[in-house]
């Protein structure tokens, strides 16, 4: 405050415009803010299914037959990994040296929002190949279908193999918002945007 007080002060003009911008834009966005967050007490954060119904939907589901999508992908170990997901959603880990940090970090909404819907997704993407969520028809190319389940020298993610599947799908799908130049996975591609 000192510091804009002795600017304002100073007879040197050319430097009250740019102060006074920095100070309007600074007032208008906090009272902005407030405004919005005041909007945003209200709002609809309704979660649609709980933990321990996901939980219930995975022991009733059981254990599922190898998939033929999937064949990198043991059943057990897949049913586990979703296990583990839902017991502990900030557990998921994206892996050492790739670019799935974002697809992990969000993964916390829908294990947290609505884990049956998730549950419900990754138990029909692997069951079918293929699967939608809300909106997204998710339908991972065959090199993603068989490169889950495969990814080594990744720390805590080489045995999790749902998050594989989960991760790789997601990339699959977004990947023309990430590069435009090579649309296709190859082996290694999970460790830059493909």
């Amino acid at each position: 405050m000192a510091f804009l007080a002795g600017i304002l002060l100073n007879d040197n003009k050319k430097h009250i415009a740019p102060v006074l911008y920095a100070l309007i834009i600074c007032l208008s966005s906090s009272f902005y803010n407030a405004a919005l967050a005041s909007d945003q007490a209200g709002a609809d954060t309704t979660v649609l299914s709980t933990r321990k119904q996901a939980l219930a939907l995975l022991d009733r589901a059981g254990e599922p037959a190898q998939s033929v999508f999937w064949p990198n992908i043991a059943p057990r170990l897949f049913v586990q990994n979703l296990r583990k997901n839902l017991e502990t959603p900030l557990s998921i880990y994206e892996g050492k040296s790739t670019n799935f940090c974002g697809y992990a970090a969000l993964s916390y909404l829908p294990l947290h929002d609505n884990p049956v819907g998730w549950v419900t997704f990754m138990l029909q993407l692997y069951i079918a190949g293929e699967a939608v969520y809300g909106r997204e028809y998710i339908n991972p190319s065959k090199a993603v279908k068989l490169a889950a389940g495969n990814l080594k020298f990744k720390g805590e993610l080489d045995v999790r193999p749902a998050d594989q599947l989960w991760f790789l799908s997601l990339a699959d799908h977004f990947k023309g918002y990430l590069n435009f130049f090579d649309s296709h996975f190859n082996m290694g591609d999970e460790n830059k945007p493909w």
